[in-house]
C-alpha cells in the first residue's frame, strides 16, 4: 500500500477494544483489538497517525486517566506493548470537544497534545491546561509532560 487515505473515523469501545478504520476504499474497514494496559474496561479518545518513514500505524488513547501509545507495523495484526505518555495519573480526561492529538514529523519525531481539567473557584466549568509530550525514539519513551499555557485562572 504505497498511499493510504483516511475515509472513516476511529471509535473507542469498552473492554479496551479500539476500533480503527484505515481504508483505501470505502469498503475496506478493519477492526483491531489493542489490549488495555490497565485492565480497564474503558478506553476513549483515540488518535491515529502514520509514521512516514515506516508506514507503521501509530495510536494514542485515554484509559484510566492516562494517555497511552502503541504502534503496529503489520496493519493492526499485532500492537506494541502500550506505553504511558502522561507523566501522572489524572493528567488527562476524555472529552469529545478537546480530544488528544497525535502527530509525527517526517523524521519520525512524535508529539502528543491534550487538555486536562483544572477546577477554578467561582467558575461553573473547569479550565483546561494544554499539555504536551514528545518522543524521539518512535514512541518507546516520552518526554516529561509540560504545560503550554499559563492562563487557567482567568479569561484567555
Amino acid at each position: 500500500m504505497a498511499t493510504m487515505s483516511w475515509r472513516r473515523g476511529v471509535k473507542a469501545l469498552g473492554l479496551g477494544v479500539i476500533c480503527t478504520a484505515l481504508a483505501c476504499g470505502v469498503e475496506d474497514v478493519r477492526y483491531e483489538e489493542v489490549p488495555s494496559p490497565t485492565g480497564s474496561t474503558i478506553a476513549a479518545d483515540p488518535a491515529l497517525a502514520v509514521d512516514p518513514r515506516s508506514g507503521d500505524w501509530l495510536m494514542t488513547w485515554v484509559s484510566a486517566e492516562n494517555l497511552w501509545f502503541a504502534r503496529t507495523s503489520d496493519g493492526g495484526a499485532t500492537w506494541t506493548t502500550p506505553v504511558r505518555v502522561t507523566g501522572a495519573t489524572g493528567d488527562v480526561h476524555p472529552h469529545g470537544e478537546s480530544s488528544a492529538r497525535l502527530v509525527v514529523s517526517p523524521r519520525g519525531v512524535l508529539a502528543a497534545v491534550w487538555t486536562n481539567s483544572i477546577d477554578v473557584a467561582g467558575r461553573q466549568w473547569p479550565a483546561s491546561n494544554i499539555r504536551f509530550a514528545r518522543s524521539i525514539d518512535g514512541g518507546a519513551t516520552w518526554s516529561r509532560t509540560i504545560t503550554l499555557n499559563d492562563d487557567t485562572a482567568a479569561t484567555p
